[in-house]
């Protein structure tokens, strides 16, 4: 049983020492020149603006549209809007809007999910899960999440590497 304990325990650790070090790492993009922050990474690519715009509203759905229903016996509630729609909206805020503000939205919303899965109890964090018919543990639904953030991650190094 403690065994198990100090599994959870670390679960929980793992995530959220994971969303401190997004946060670090979009706040170290407020050194990025106007040039480098509104620029493609890539041939039909958003911009890092864009892409880091685009994680907000996502969070934001996760903490009002899943986490809530992890702990009750009903369905995820279906989204009122497309995943496109979603990231169409996110992206054009971040082509509009000041770099300083994208980010300050970014560490606002990050912060947030911070506390939120602060309260998620450690026994919780085994407990199966069902989203788009696909059954998993709320750890593997949020060790999901950080993978996609660490390659949107790369993506930006790798262009920021390449334009140097």
């Amino acid at each position: 049983m403690v065994e198990r304990r100090i599994k959870l325990f670390n679960h929980k650790e793992e995530i959220l020492f994971h969303i401190q070090r997004s946060i670090e790492y979009v706040e170290s993009l407020r050194n990025l020149s106007e040039e480098e922050w509104r620029q493609p990474i890539d041939d039909e690519k958003w911009s890092i603006a864009e892409m880091i715009a685009h994680f907000q509203p996502w969070d934001e759905l996760m903490m009002e549209k899943r986490i809530p229903y992890f702990f009750t016996r009903g369905t995820l509630p279906k989204l009122s809007i497309s995943e496109n729609e979603i990231n169409n909206e996110a992206a054009f805020f971040g082509r509009t809007r000041p770099k300083e503000e994208v980010i300050e939205r970014f560490i606002m919303t990050r912060k947030k999910l911070l506390e939120t899965i602060l309260e998620i109890e450690e026994a919780d964090w085994e407990k199966n899960i069902l989203i788009a018919g696909k059954s998993m543990t709320i750890y593997e639904y949020f060790l999901t999440l950080a993978a996609y953030d660490e390659k949107c991650f790369k993506q930006i190094d790798s262009h920021l590497m390449v334009n140097e």
